[in-house]
Formats: structure tokens, sequence, C-alpha cells
């Protein structure tokens, strides 16, 4: 997985996903980000046992993939980084994300571990 995006975008999106993240948890893959670059841009998800939460935005993806990385960490790092472009890639079990001269490495947690989010209810209708 690589991709690239605005540094600001990245950060409002973890930020955004990372609230429904537990402050504490005896699994650490539940306070995991999911991040899915596709051709149509970055999905990041994150969910807890209550609730979950999917972000959509535009990114230029250079090869497609998943990675889970601990949530409050790539907060951390996001915003920290510099305004401009970000780049980020798995390389072997870490997730590099790379911003002008700033370089940060997240270790992957495992995709296998990380529970699917709940099933929506179906629409009873809609009040207009």
């Amino acid at each position: 997985m690589e991709f690239r995006i605005d540094s600001a975008v990245l950060t409002d999106a973890v930020a955004r996903a990372a609230r429904v993240l537990p402050a504490r948890s005896p699994m650490p893959v539940l306070g995991g980000l999911l991040l899915e670059a596709t051709e149509d841009g970055l999905r990041v998800s994150g969910l807890d046992h209550e609730a979950s939460a999917r972000i959509e935005v535009g990114a230029e993806t250079v090869a497609g993939g998943r990675a889970l990385v601990l949530g409050r960490r790539l907060l951390d790092i996001c915003k920290v980084l510099p305004r401009g472009r970000a780049e980020l890639a798995v390389e072997g079990a870490r997730l590099s994300v790379t911003s002008g001269d700033a370089r940060f490495g997240l270790s992957l947690l495992p995709l296998d571990d990380h529970p699917a989010p709940p099933p929506l209810p179906e629409v009873l209708g809609l009040d207009r």
C-alpha cells in the first residue's frame, strides 16, 4: 500500500476516525485505525465495542492495500507533520509516514485480528 495526500486532510481524517477509539483496551487491535488505499482515495476506519467511524477522503493512490496501525500514535504523528504533501507506504511490517524532512515509522497490527464493524440497521423511513 502506498498513497500521497495533503497532510492537513490526513490529519483531519485520522482525528475524526480516532474519536471512536477506546481510551484503553485490553486488546491493542481495538486501538487501531484501518487505512485502506483504493483507486477512489483513502478510507480511515476505527471502532470500539459501541461505535464505529469510516472517513473517506481524496488521495493519490500509488498502490492499493490495507494497513492497521495504532490510531492515537498515528494521530500524534499527523499533528506534527509539516504542511504539504505526505506519503504513506507499507514497508515490510511497518508503515512509513513521510512529509518534507519528517519521517516516521509505525509497526503494523495484524489485520486478521481487527473486528468487522457492526452492521447498520435497516432504514425504516425518512422524515422530511
